[in-house]
């Protein structure tokens, strides 16, 4: 494959309580061989998970996914607020949490 061949490259990560895990798949992926560089990330998570990434992750501070796109040179417009799905049950409600087999459904 040649550089730039292709120019939309989508990642989907599932999450739930650790938004860290955004960051280090990123990590994983930008240091495999060759490196995969996502144009798009999205995430799939529940509605604690969806918080806990906008207060860590997209917030001003700490900010850690900008501070990682940064330091790994990434450009910060692949991860956006607008990028998160949040889970729903079956009658549409978003899901805080899976703790039973029916949310897991």
């Amino acid at each position: 494959m040649e550089p730039g061949e292709y120019t939309n490259r989508l990642l989907l990560i599932v999450t739930g309580l650790t938004p860290q895990v955004v960051t280090e798949t990123l990590y994983a992926l930008q240091q495999s061989d060759p490196a995969f560089i996502p144009s798009k990330v999205y995430v799939l998570t529940t509605g604690e998970g969806a918080q806990r990434i906008k207060l860590t992750l997209l917030s001003e501070s700490p900010g850690w996914f900008f501070q990682y796109c940064k330091d790994y040179e990434l450009a910060n417009d692949v991860f956006q607020d607008s990028n998160i799905y949040i889970i729903s049950s079956a009658n549409g409600q978003h899901i805080n949490d899976v703790r039973s087999l029916e949310e897991n459904k």
